[in-house]
């Protein structure tokens, strides 16, 4: 008898989970019929003026023609300071090309500018001048 309790109580347990999840599914779940854009079907947030997310858009495939790697600092001025217009971080230091350039005032082609040993990206992460003793100097501060 004492069993057979336990087995209706885990049945009665088990219907009321079940219907549960069965009243959640039904009541509570929202069905949002998002648009669709008609040529690759992907979901159009209808808060988008479309007009300038392609401007949008084309603004990014004129950055991305007239520099390559994205860095900030275009294929024409690449070639000036002779760094690789394919690499965002010509000497692999942890600094973008243009960040030594404009911000740091480092050697974009030399990847400890001062010859401490520690990589420029290193010093600066850490408020370490880049370019020789003493504390992080940032141009125009």
């Amino acid at each position: 008898m004492e069993r057979n309790k336990k087995i209706l109580i885990f049945l009665i347990i088990l219907l009321l989970i079940a219907g549960g999840i069965f009243l959640v599914k039904t009541f509570f779940v929202i069905k949002v019929n998002v648009p669709r854009n008609q040529n690759n079907n992907q979901a159009v947030n209808p808060n988008i003026d479309m007009a300038k997310q392609q401007e949008f858009d084309e603004m990014i495939k004129q950055t991305a023609a007239s520099d390559q790697d994205l860095d900030g600092l275009p294929d024409t001025e690449e070639s000036k300071y002779k760094t690789n217009p394919l690499s965002s971080d010509t000497d692999n230091d942890g600094l973008t090309d243009w960040q030594e350039i404009f911000i740091y005032e480092t050697d974009p082609l030399k990847s400890d500018t001062d010859n401490d040993s520690y990589a420029d990206g290193y010093e600066v992460r850490r408020d370490f001048n880049p370019k020789g003793a003493g504390r992080l100097q940032i141009k125009n501060q």
